[in-house]
Formats: C-alpha cells, sequence, structure tokens
C-alpha cells in the first residue's frame, strides 16, 4: 500500500482533536462551507472516519495520531486498542505493522467458538486451541472446555507477541495508553 505523508503542520493549522465526537476532529477555521467548530471529516463504507486536508483524504485516526504525536505513521497501521473505529482517543491508538494488525482480529463470525484461536474439533468433541503465523501452525492442543483452550490461546499469544495481541481475557494493564505510545521520532519522520 502506498503511503500518503500527512501534512502535520498543515492538519494542526486546519483541525482540532476532539474526542467527545466520533470524528475525533473540528475544523478550526472556516474554509468554504465547512465553518470552524463543526466536525471535521466524514464515515467511509468500511466503517472509518476520512478527513480530507488540501484535496487528500486521510484515514482520521492517522491524522490524529501524526497531530498528538507529531510522527507520520508512515507505513504502519493505526490501530485502535480498544477495535472501537470511532474511539479516537490518542491513548487508544498505537501503530502495528501489518502482520501485527491481521493477527489483532477477534473471533470470526459464524465460528464454533465466541473466543479466538479457539473451535471444535467435531471428530472427538473436545476444543482446539490454534496459534497461526505465516500460514504455519506454532501451537496447538486439544481441551476438554472451550475455556481451556481460550487460555491457553491466550497464554502462546503473549508468550510470542504480547503488545499487539488480541487476548480472550485481558490481563491488568493489558492494553493501557503505555501500549500507545510512539515510536521515537527518527530525522526522516520530522515534519
Amino acid at each position: 500500500m502506498n503511503h500518503r505523508p500527512i501534512p502535520i503542520a498543515r492538519a494542526r493549522d486546519l483541525l482540532i482533536v476532539d474526542v467527545s465526537i466520533p470524528h475525533g476532529l473540528r475544523w478550526r477555521i472556516t474554509r468554504g462551507s465547512r465553518s470552524a467548530g463543526l466536525p471535521a471529516g466524514r464515515l467511509n463504507e468500511a466503517g472509518y472516519y476520512n478527513v480530507g486536508i488540501d484535496g487528500t483524504a486521510y484515514r482520521t485516526a492517522r491524522v490524529i495520531y501524526a497531530m498528538v504525536y507529531g510522527v507520520d505513521p508512515g507505513a504502519r497501521v493505526v490501530d485502535h486498542i480498544d477495535g472501537c473505529r470511532d474511539n479516537h482517543d490518542p491513548a487508544n491508538l498505537r501503530l502495528l505493522t501489518r502482520g501485527e494488525n491481521c493477527r489483532n482480529t477477534s473471533s470470526a463470525r459464524g465460528s464454533s467458538s465466541r473466543f479466538v484461536g479457539v473451535s471444535i474439533y467435531k471428530r472427538t468433541g473436545r476444543w482446539r486451541a490454534r496459534l497461526v503465523r505465516g500460514g504455519r501452525e506454532v501451537r496447538s492442543g486439544y481441551f476438554a472446555t472451550e475455556l481451556e483452550a481460550a487460555r491457553a490461546y491466550d497464554e502462546w499469544r503473549r508468550e510470542l507477541d504480547p503488545h499487539a495481541s488480541r487476548v480472550n481475557f485481558p490481563l491488568a494493564g493489558e492494553h493501557l495508553p503505555s501500549a500507545a505510545r510512539p515510536p521515537e521520532p527518527d530525522a526522516q519522520n520530522d515534519e
């Protein structure tokens, strides 16, 4: 995917971060039909908010991240830690690689289990916990209950990538604002 650099200084001139509204941003100044103070951007077909800056559309979460932390997300994905697409609180945003973000999903609709990484093995009636990376199974096990399988999956997931993973039973301290801290800016990401 091509990355369009976010004009951070221009975004700060035009927009105000306001996490009390689903849009996450308000116009700072009046421009054409857009009055100062009104919500900026609109909801796209995928359920994410986009905002236009000088004729170019950007995902709102990416713009907010860049405005607050002063760092362009670059090719990385700006993830909503709580999974809520309209919660643009900067403490709820974190940078992930595409691979990390793909592993950060909830249980699929229509699956046999309500838990991530768990399914019923129909031949035996036992619950299977399965962890896959790069199309290869890295951990697997069978359990008497769905709950046991979900807990085993969580344990394996935490061992392999503790910060970027959605688990079935978050522990105290997981998914806190510290996980959302931006990387240290380097010379090429400066404004």
